[in-house]
C-alpha cells in the first residue's frame, strides 16, 4: 500500500482520468474533422448548380434532337447519305481489285529493279561495244560489221527494257489516280457532311460531358468520383464560375471595368 501511494504522488495527474479525456477529445475532433468536410462538401449553391445542369442536360437534349430532326430531313443530308453509301460500296468493290494490283506492281517493281540492273549492265556494255566500233570501224570492216550486230542486239535489249518500265509506271500511276479519284470523292462529301453536321455534333460533344446516359463507362465512373468529398477538391464539377457581364462596368481608378 506504501508503495502504492508513492507511485500515485508522483504524478502530476490521474492516469485513468486522463486517459478517458484524450478518448473524449479524440472522438470530438473526429467528429468536428467529418462536420468540416460535410459543412465544407453541402454547400447551398450547390442545390442551384445540380438543378441547373438538370436544366442543361434536358435543354442540350431538347436542341440536339431537334438539331438532327432537321438535317435528317434536309434533301441534301439525305442525298450525301446516298452518295457516301454507294461511293463505299464501290470502293469495297475495287478494294479487291486495288489489292490484287497492287500486289501485281510489287512484283512488276521487283521486276523493274530487276530490269533497271539489266539496262544499266547493257547500257555499259553497249557503250563498250559502241566505243570498240567506232574504233574499228576505219580499219577492219569485217570486225566493224560483227560489232555493229552485237551493238544492234544489245540496243533491242534496252529497248524491251525500257518498255518494261514504262509499261510498269503507267499501270501504277493509273490505278493510282483511280484510288485517289475514290478517296477524292469520298473526303468531298464527308467535308460537306461535317458542314451540316457541325452544330449536331458540337451539342453531341457537349452531352458526352455533362449527360451521364451520353458518357462511357470510364467517363460515368470519373464524374461520379469528381465530386464526392475528400475528392470535390481536384477537379469538381459544382464549383462557383465567375461570369462577367460586360454591359455593367464599374469605376476603379479612373477606369471603367466589367
Amino acid at each position: 500500500m506504501v508503495d502504492k501511494q508513492e507511485n500515485t504522488s508522483e504524478r502530476l495527474y490521474n492516469i485513468s482520468k486522463l486517459n478517458v479525456w484524450f478518448a473524449i477529445s479524440s472522438i470530438v475532433f473526429v467528429v468536428v474533422l467529418i462536420w468540416l468536410f460535410a459543412d465544407d462538401y453541402s454547400r447551398s449553391w450547390k442545390d442551384y448548380q445540380q438543378q441547373f445542369r438538370q436544366l442543361q442536360i434536358s435543354k442540350t437534349n431538347a436542341q440536339y434532337l431537334d438539331e438532327k430532326s432537321d438535317i435528317e430531313e434536309t434533301e441534301e443530308y439525305k442525298e450525301i447519305l446516298i452518295k457516301l453509301e454507294e461511293t463505299q460500296i464501290q470502293f469495297d468493290k475495287k478494294a479487291d481489285a486495288i489489292a490484287t494490283v497492287e500486289k501485281e506492281l510489287v512484283k512488276k517493281k521487283t521486276d523493274f529493279l530487276r530490269a533497271e540492273k539489266q539496262y544499266n549492265f547493257s547500257k555499259a556494255d553497249y557503250d563498250a561495244v559502241k566505243y570498240e566500233y567506232e574504233e574499228t570501224a576505219a580499219h577492219d570492216s569485217i570486225e566493224a560489221e560483227n560489232l555493229k550486230k552485237r551493238m544492234d542486239q544489245i540496243y533491242s535489249q534496252l529497248s524491251d527494257y525500257q518498255l518494261v518500265l514504262e509499261a510498269a509506271k503507267e499501270e501504277m500511276d493509273k490505278q493510282t489516280a483511280e484510288v485517289r479519284s475514290f478517296s477524292a470523292e469520298s473526303k468531298r462529301l464527308e467535308g460537306r457532311k461535317n458542314e451540316l453536321t457541325e452544330r449536331l455534333n458540337i451539342l453531341e460533344k457537349k452531352l458526352k460531358n455533362i449527360d451521364p446516359a451520353h458518357m462511357t463507362t470510364l467517363n460515368k465512373i470519373a464524374n461520379a468520383i469528381r465530386d464526392l468529398p475528400f475528392f470535390d477538391f481536384m477537379s469538381p464539377y459544382y464549383k462557383v464560375d465567375q461570369i462577367v457581364v460586360k454591359d455593367v462596368t464599374d469605376n476603379v481608378n479612373f477606369a471603367r471595368v466589367p
